[in-house]
């Protein structure tokens, strides 16, 4: 009800954050203490999360796979013999 009031929505600590992002809390400490990670906001000294910027980190972090095509499996060849061709060996 508070939250309405004021325009902001419930702020998470670790352990609701790190439940959200399949994570450890601890690997959430490391983050901020490496200046990495979702954003967060200090309440004293308690760190909480909102889940707009927890789902901004998800949504910044997501990779669309790219299609494999003929072109880009080749160029990942090794030079020299043709595909299927064995070597001879030493005599």
């Amino acid at each position: 009800m508070v939250e309405n009031l004021i325009g902001l929505e419930a702020l998470l600590d670790d352990v609701e954050a790190a439940e959200i992002l399949k994570l450890k809390p601890t690997t959430l400490q490391q983050w901020r203490s490496r200046g990495t990670g979702p954003e967060f906001v200090m309440i004293g000294d308690l760190p909480r999360y909102s889940r707009a910027a927890l789902e901004a980190y998800i949504k910044e972090r997501t990779v669309q796979p790219k299609p494999k095509t003929e072109a880009t499996t080749a160029a990942k060849r090794k030079p020299g013999r043709p595909r299927g061709q064995k070597g001879k060996g030493k005599k």
